[in-house]
């Protein structure tokens, strides 16, 4: 499952066009104001077409099955990155 979600983040990082026709549906004001930023970035002459992802996978143990269950699909907080020069060091 996780691979799976891997590919399905990475196609839709890449595919700016079909991300935004995600995200519009959702009539959020915070996310129209991002996208309005994502879209200036794009169109930028210092644009650099880079992608960088870091996911994390949380599981539970379902005691009646037994199983690994996925709970929730991560990424990275960007706030962290205040600390990352110790993080790195860990």
């Amino acid at each position: 499952m996780q691979e799976a979600m891997g590919v399905l983040y990475s196609h839709l990082c890449h595919n700016h066009e079909s991300m935004t026709a995600i995200l519009r549906e959702s009539n959020d004001p915070f996310i129209e104001k991002l996208l309005v930023v994502a879209d200036k970035a794009i169109k930028s002459p210092h644009f650099q077409p880079i992608h960088f992802g870091k996911l994390r996978s949380d599981f539970m143990i379902d005691t009646k099955s037994k199983s690994l269950q996925l709970i929730e699909y991560n990424t990275i907080a960007a706030g962290m990155g205040c600390i990352w020069s110790e993080v790195r060091s860990i």
